[in-house]
């Protein structure tokens, strides 16, 4: 690939742009080439590409063959039918988990009606979040939107989240200003 001489990222990608403009049909020729060459990797890759991104591709493909009027229609109809679409996608959501809307209530019930972590009874707008085990995709509960992002930043890693609880704690004891420890020898 040519060297980019431009370390601000919008340059970079005008640059880009532009070149792949000027050199289309030379580039164009070498993919084929390479895909000549490597049947088994270019269709490795296509399987690869589809499996992480075929719900996009199948709505991007159903919106491109929508006429302009079916279009104004799918949103009138989005607008007015928000709250039961919100509904719909909650029991899509939680059907994933294997959970249905009685069996999620009962779940929200055994932890008091509020969050497994947090103990808040507000979910905050975002709603409640079924909180599962990435490795084995089994629910541990029910978690407010704070407390499953949080997670989230920790990789769910109980090494991280000791640390992190051991850094607060720490600074709660000794209420410094955090660069005066730094400087210390």
């Amino acid at each position: 690939m040519v060297a980019v001489p431009y370390k601000n990222l919008e340059q970079r990608a005008k640059y880009l742009r532009e070149y792949r403009q000027k050199n289309k049909e030379r580039i164009n020729e070498s993919r084929r080439a390479w895909e000549a060459a490597n049947p088994e990797k270019r269709a490795e890759q296509q399987r690869r590409y589809w499996a992480n991104n075929q719900g996009e591709l199948l709505s991007r493909a159903a919106v491109r063959r929508m006429r302009p009027e079916e279009r104004a229609y799918q949103q009138e109809y989005r607008n007015t039918h928000r709250v039961r679409q919100r509904e719909l996608n909650r029991i899509a959501t939680l059907r994933q988990y294997g959970l249905t809307p009685e069996s999620f209530e009962e779940l929200l019930r055994g932890q008091g009606g509020r969050c497994a972590i947090c103990r808040s009874a507000e979910p905050t707008s975002w709603g409640w979040h079924v909180d599962h085990c990435h490795a084995t995709d089994r629910v541990r509960g029910v978690l407010c939107h704070r407390c499953n992002v949080g997670l989230g930043h920790f990789k769910d890693d109980p090494v991280r989240l000791r640390a992190a609880v051991e850094y607060v704690e720490r600074h709660l004891k000794a209420p410094t200003s955090g660069a005066e420890e730094l400087q210390k020898p």
